[in-house]
């Protein structure tokens, strides 16, 4: 299970401290650092409540290595978007955001 290691990337993505983002959500240091060390697991709100947080899909959240996925995408990934967008084939609503990964 990628769940630790996503957590950590995805905070340290984000540019904040365990202590930050264990503010922000009502849970300790120490219970952020246990997580990211895989000494204990979240229950199912506290997952989704994470994966909510940085804007991924619970099962992503918990199967796919992000840091690797983004390593792999990161040069397509931004020029892809950007086209798509110009040329209207993502069309949003106001307010809403769009989540994809390349793959």
């Amino acid at each position: 299970m990628s769940f630790s290691k996503n957590l950590k990337y995805l905070r340290k993505k984000s540019g904040k401290t365990q202590d930050e983002f264990g503010s922000e959500l009502n849970i300790g240091r120490t219970t952020v650092a246990n997580y990211e060390a895989g000494i204990s697991e979240p229950n199912m709100e506290t997952l989704v409540r994470f994966a909510h947080y940085f804007g991924v899909s619970l099962d992503d959240f918990m199967s796919t290595n992000m840091d690797s996925v983004q390593a792999e995408s990161k040069a397509i990934g931004s020029s892809i978007e950007k086209d798509a967008l110009l040329r209207g084939a993502f069309p949003q609503k106001a307010g809403t955001t769009i989540y994809y990964m390349c793959r």
